[in-house]
């Protein structure tokens, strides 16, 4: 890995990427989940029937072995939607302080993506863990806290990435918060304090 160039990194990402995402287009066809639609426009923000959805779509897995295989495939992603956002980054920097810039040039491999395109995808991903929150947290009894620590990870995970949209962050500091208290996970509740805190210095 260290002999590699930029470029050559960047395309050995976007081909895991894509061999990440063939499988868990397997995962659907083998173990499809169901999406379920609890909120129209005008509720999304609100919390119905004591189930809380970001913006008001949860998914029903067959398991909770099925939902953790999901929700690992689309971190594997946002993993490398990180990496590919960051290379794509450095690279329009480097395009900026050129004389003739050409983007193709520094990054020939991912023409074919932008920034924005990257923050899409990653949204999406990003949407799809949250609406497995619900499942748990409506499914699992309060003195049963050993599945729902599955979810942790997760959601620790994607908010410390740049492609994690803010109204997601805020989400994922409330959902871990409810997950301390409701389970007496003390470690939830100390990770989304500390993502608070540091949300605060950076608005100050």
């Amino acid at each position: 890995m260290e002999s590699m160039t930029a470029n050559e990194v960047l395309k050995e990402t976007l081909e895991l990427h894509d061999q990440v995402s063939i499988l868990r287009d397997d995962l659907y066809e083998m173990a499809p989940f169901e999406v379920i639609h609890s909120m129209n426009d005008n509720e999304k923000s609100q919390e119905v029937h004591n189930i809380h959805t970001f913006e008001g779509v949860m998914h029903r897995y067959q398991d909770q072995q099925t939902a953790r295989l999901y929700n690992a495939a689309r971190l594997i992603n946002l993993y490398l939607l990180q990496l590919i956002f960051s290379a794509l980054k450095q690279g329009s920097e480097i395009e900026s302080s050129c004389q003739y810039p050409n983007t193709d040039c520094i990054f020939p491999e991912a023409r074919d993506w932008t920034m924005e395109k990257v923050l899409l995808e990653s949204a999406e991903l990003v949407r799809d863990i949250l609406a497995s929150v619900p499942y748990y947290l409506d499914l699992l009894e309060s003195q049963n806290s050993i599945e729902a620590r599955y979810l942790i990870w997760p959601l620790t995970s994607v908010v410390s990435l740049d492609v994690c949209p803010p109204l997601a962050r805020h989400c994922i500091k409330d959902r871990l918060m409810v997950l301390g208290f409701k389970y007496n996970m003390r470690q939830a509740i100390e990770v989304a304090k500390m993502l608070d805190q540091r949300d605060h210095i950076q608005n100050w």
